[in-house]
């Protein structure tokens, strides 16, 4: 068994997804709004790397929305919000092509690889029962992180999808460890949060404090929510779709 986490976009290499399942997490907000877009019935999203290749995409029946730096594409319908697709049905049924600043430049990299699913807090159990009832032992966690760098969020949702397959799969506690240090990290930073009841904090995060800015308090409400959702996102010949778990 074998368990590690990529901490941004640039720091992954196309070796890195060798007999990989990769998980892909962007908390604030991409892979959320995919999580909750397909779990209110779109019938699936178009990830899609720069903003005039998912224009060139549109045709009728499919929705663009996406978002640079937080904010909405001035000339696309919808942005990157979460709470859209909970509130309001009118995507139901639709194809959603999404670009975003960290999110989807992350999709395009394992554009290739041969098993890619979606990961959120909204999504963390399903994922793990997945990982368990697979039986998958090779699992790399690919976080979007931000401008760069590691987000708090991300980190803490790779720590909570782990420990919901701690809880499952007793392998991954016993020794040697199958964690890299930064899985290790995750996993610790996640369990004290959630013991002490202070999930609330990944609002501090460079990104969580982006998004407070730009008026997005729903967006944050429903991205720190746990387990809300019972769907896989799989990403495969370019199309995200749903299973459910």
């Amino acid at each position: 068994m074998n368990i590690q986490t990529i901490p941004y976009v640039q720091a992954f290499k196309p070796s890195d997804y060798v007999d990989q399942t990769i998980i892909v997490i962007d908390t604030f907000r991409a892979t959320s709004t995919i999580v909750a877009a397909l779990s209110s019935g779109v019938k699936c999203v178009i990830p899609v790397k720069e903003i005039e290749d998912a224009k060139k995409l549109w045709k009728p029946g499919r929705i663009l929305a996406g978002e640079r730096f937080g904010a909405q594409i001035e000339e696309f319908s919808l942005g990157n919000s979460p709470v859209h697709f909970i509130q309001d049905s009118s995507c139901k049924g639709k194809e959603l092509i999404l670009t975003t600043t960290n999110g989807t430049r992350a999709l395009s990299r394992v554009a290739q690889a041969k098993r890619v699913w979606i990961g959120s807090l909204l999504n963390a159990r399903s994922i793990a029962q997945r990982l368990h009832i697979e039986n998958i032992s090779n699992v790399l966690f690919y976080c979007a992180g931000t401008r760069g760098t590691m987000s708090f969020e991300d980190c803490v949702t790779v720590g909570a999808i782990l420990e919901e397959w701690r809880q499952l799969d007793s392998q991954i506690t016993q020794s040697p460890s199958p964690f890299d240090d930064l899985s290790l990290l995750c996993m610790s930073s996640f369990q004290f949060l959630h013991s002490q009841d202070q999930l609330h904090l990944l609002r501090e995060s460079r990104a969580g404090k982006r998004n407070h800015s730009l008026g997005n308090e729903e967006d944050l409400d429903l991205c720190l929510k746990i387990n809300e959702f019972n769907v896989v996102p799989t990403y495969a010949h370019g199309v995200i779709t749903a299973s459910i778990f």
